[in-house]
């Protein structure tokens, strides 16, 4: 009685909140400027594992700048990020409860972890994955639920959009939630934000993957959205261009001269972390909204990729261990992103170092470092902090749209 009463409770508090959201919402003029001097952005946050607390540190400083999410993005880590700046969450709240995370606890364990390397294999085998993502899903389900947040059709009338990626790996597709659901045969309103993040969370291989089992009946194992489409800045691209897109990114190190060393976690290379605000460059003349060397129609619609799908090749309802892999190979190498920024996507990119110094040495954050001390979160906030101040000093929306659009 007592919870359901909570639930009611923070269920009507998120109504208010979002009737309110809506109000301030309509007040936006079409130069991206507020009525109540908030300034209007769009916000795609990069998969990054355990950094994602640099993603906060850099918001945070967004939004004391004056700027207001509308349109919110994200792969991976990137996508707890968008979701619960989404449902409401201010910069002091996602600091407080990322702060507050077990990240230990994200590898899910069965009584085959017991074993060792050995009960790791047999799970890989037996899962398709070692950990799985059942304490991630909740811990997620647990923060949107505090701001009545359960299903994409919550979060109508707040005044914000968000979009997921996710991968595909049974048709070797870029998934975007909540608009991809369509073709599962599920309704986008009343499918949970948290499945969706926690779908795009998977690590291939280190995590088991998702499924979700399309109209035919035919089950799809999904997987980290990062496979395809780890930073999908050209999410939001469309005809037009009335407020900025602010891309949040993960690089090596702060070396000044944007040609640093670093890797996105996986091998492929990763840009300095020169930040690009303001440097602006003549334009290649290659259409920004492109990620495969494809046009995009003219009329699209912000938030409709413009990819080619390839489809089939991995078909068995229940693959083994050797089709997966192939099939996860065969996905990657249709990757959209393939580490490089067009033209534009640079300067509207804030660049977050993933290498921190404690005071016991440089280290670098990888993705999958579920080991890292508060310490190395705090450091790592703290560079989110600095990449965006450094950002804003040189940002003009005005001589990025000349440049660019």
């Amino acid at each position: 009685m007592f919870n359901r009463k909570r639930s009611f409770l923070l269920k009507n508090k998120a109504r208010r909140q979002s009737r309110l959201r809506a109000f301030l919402h309509k007040m936006a003029g079409r130069d991206g400027k507020r009525e109540d001097g908030m300034k209007e952005c769009d916000g795609v946050f990069e998969g990054g594992g355990v950094r994602g607390i640099g993603h906060v540190g850099a918001a945070c400083v967004m939004e004391q700048a004056g700027y207001r999410f509308c349109r919110l993005a994200g792969s991976s880590a990137g996508a707890i990020v968008a979701a619960l700046l989404a449902a409401g969450y201010d910069c002091g709240e996602l600091k407080r409860e990322m702060g507050r995370a077990d990240y230990r606890r994200m590898r899910g364990r069965d009584r085959l972890d017991r074993l060792g390397t050995l009960g790791k294999g047999a799970s890989l085998l037996l899962h398709l994955g070692i950990y799985d993502t059942v304490y991630l899903g909740q811990w997620v389900r647990g923060l949107l639920q505090n701001k009545g947040v359960e299903t994409f059709g919550d979060l109508k009338g707040s005044g914000r959009q968000l979009k997921i990626t996710a991968s595909d790996v049974t048709a070797r597709k870029l998934l975007i939630f909540p608009d991809s659901l369509t073709e599962f045969g599920r309704d986008p309103d009343s499918f949970p934000v948290w499945e969706a993040v926690r779908m795009s969370a998977g690590i291939p291989i280190y995590f088991e993957p998702c499924r979700l089992s399309d109209r035919r009946g035919r089950t799809h194992l999904i997987v980290d959205g990062g496979l395809l489409s780890n930073y999908p800045i050209w999410l939001f691209d469309g005809r037009e261009t009335k407020r900025p897109v602010f891309g949040f990114r993960f690089c090596g190190r702060e070396d000044g001269d944007g040609t640093g060393e670093g890797s996105n976690g996986d091998g492929s290379a990763k840009e300095g972390c020169d930040p690009g605000g303001g440097r602006l460059k003549n334009p290649s003349g290659s259409d920004a909204g492109n990620r495969r060397g494809e046009p995009c129609p003219k009329d699209r619609e912000p938030g409709t990729a413009c990819l080619r799908e390839t489809q089939g090749a991995f078909a068995a309802s229940r693959p083994g261990l050797l089709s997966y892999l192939q099939s996860i190979v065969s996905t990657s190498l249709d990757a959209i992103d393939n580490s490089r920024m067009e033209a534009g996507d640079r300067e509207r990119s804030i660049l977050i170092p993933a290498t921190v110094d404690t005071g016991a040495g440089e280290k670098k954050i990888g993705a999958a470092d579920f080991s890292i001390t508060e310490e190395e979160q705090a450091a790592l906030f703290q560079n989110g902090e600095r990449a965006a101040r450094r950002f804003l000093e040189t940002w003009s929306f005005r001589k990025w749209k000349q440049a660019y659009r």
